[in-house]
Order: structure tokens, then sequence, then C-alpha cells
């Protein structure tokens, strides 16, 4: 039987140049397009893993934030979150398309063959990253975030780190006790740079310290004291940054919206 076909559309909107809430981003990418990539549903949608590997990878490239896994994670079924990812990407306005193909092949080379049916959704105006104004970035953060696939797929355990990081009071019991809820090493992982990426400087040096009384993790904490902090790894998460947070506007216009209609009455809203 032949595989059913989905198509995966986001539109991004410029808002009016005339408008003066209008975001520098916005200002600065002056395009609307239709992107569009084509699947098959049943072999790539429902089967392919994205929120794993891939998705560590693609964070610690500054693509995807932490803000974004964890709107992911929310998704109840893999192919939900397979859509988010790739609607998330596709969204993103410079391209995306090369970097995910070759975390998808590195994850899994079987995927060779679904991976070249996928269709290119970048555009070509993509390949020039826009400027945008940075704030609120802490250097730490980002060097936990690009050193996050490492991290998650080397951290051996999770348990004694988040006894030391008790200790300290940079996790809580119930942050702990969540962490260790987790069914395997990585998922523990996961959650607990999540956690830590939410921390001040101080935690991150805890963080550190921890490490590095390990033999078997000093030269981890050595790589990830290491790690440049980039113009370009700011722009990129400030882009997703903005993004999650015209999104989530719009949710909460539309929640808004919906209880308006159920709580005023039609006649007051004058809705005949």
């Amino acid at each position: 039987m032949e595989s059913r076909k989905e198509e995966v559309i986001v539109t991004i909107h410029m808002e009016n140049e005339t408008n003066p809430k209008t975001t520098e981003l916005l200002e600065l990418h002056k395009k609307t397009d239709t992107r569009k990539i084509t699947v098959l549903d049943d072999e790539f949608i429902h089967y392919v893993t994205l929120d794993t590997t891939v998705m560590d990878g693609l964070i610690s490239k500054c693509i995807l934030t932490i803000g974004d896994r964890e709107e992911i994670m929310k998704q109840s079924s893999l192919s939900e979150r397979n859509r988010m990812i790739i609607s998330t990407l596709m969204a993103r306005p410079y391209s995306t398309f090369e970097t995910f193909t070759e975390e998808l092949v590195n994850f899994e080379q079987s995927k060779m063959v679904l991976v070249s049916k996928l269709r290119n959704y970048d555009c070509s105006g993509d390949s020039r990253l826009p400027s945008v104004t940075t704030k609120d970035m802490n250097n730490h953060t980002i060097q936990l975030q690009k050193n996050f696939k490492v991290l998650v797929h080397q951290l051996a355990t999770t348990e004694s780190i988040g006894d030391h990081l008790i200790s300290a009071e940079i996790l809580c019991p119930e942050d702990y006790a969540e962490i260790c809820d987790q069914i395997t090493k990585e998922q523990k992982n996961r959650l607990l740079l999540t956690k830590l990426m939410h921390k001040d400087a101080d935690a991150f040096k805890c963080f550190l310290s921890v490490l590095k009384k390990d033999t078997c993790y000093e030269e981890l904490a050595r790589r990830i004291e290491r790690t440049d902090v980039t113009d370009k790894d700011k722009i990129l998460l400030q882009i997703g940054r903005t993004a999650a947070k015209k999104k989530n506007e719009n949710t909460r216009g539309i929640q808004i919206c919906v209880e308006t209609e159920n709580i005023i009455p039609k006649n007051i809203q004058g809705i005949p």
C-alpha cells in the first residue's frame, strides 16, 4: 500500500512596515514566504526519531533553544514532536535544512534514503543570517548549550552529580526526584542540563566544580570552560527566543478571545 503523504506548511507573516511594534528581526528580514517540506508520513513523521539525539545536536548548534525543547516535549506522541521540530526549523529566517539533515544522518545512517526524499525547504535568501540585537545572553548558559549533546551522552550517571548539587542548594529535592524518575541516563542528563540552564553563573561554576572532582569528567569540564561564545551563537538564540515569545503572545491572545466568548454574552460583545 502506498504511504500517505503529508505536507507540513509554515507561513512567516511580515508585520506592516508602518507598525511601530514591528520587531527588529522582522524589519531586517523583510519577506513573506510559505515554506514547504513534503515527507512520506508513515515512513518519516511516525518512524524517524527526531526528539532525542537529533534535537540534542540542533540545541548544541543553537538552532533550537532549551525553551523549544521544553515545548516540543510537551507533545504526547513522537509524530507530534517530529512535526513541531520540523515546523520550528522551517520558521527560522535562515538556512536550517542542511544542518537538520546532517544531524539526522549522523544519528541514523539507515535513514539516508528517507533524507534523500526530503525537499529542501530553505529559500534562496536564507543563507544570510539576519543581524539582530542580542540581550540578556549569559555566556555560561550558551557554553552549556553548545556542549548539550556531548554532556547528554557522556555523563554516565546523574546521581552523584545530583547529590552534590543538592548539597550546594543548586537543585531542590523535587528537582532531583524528577530527574531520577526518567528512564534512561540520556533522559536524566537532558533534564538535569535543562534545569541547570535556567540557573545563574554560580550554579554553572558549581556544576563544573563537581565535574572536575571526577577524573572521568575533568577534561569535559575543561572543554566546557574553553567553549567560545560567538556573536553568531547569540544571534541564533535571540532569533529562537523572539520566535517563541511571539508564538506565546499569539497563543495567549487566542485564549483571551476564547475566554471572552465563553464568559461575556454575545449581545454585550456586540455580536448579533
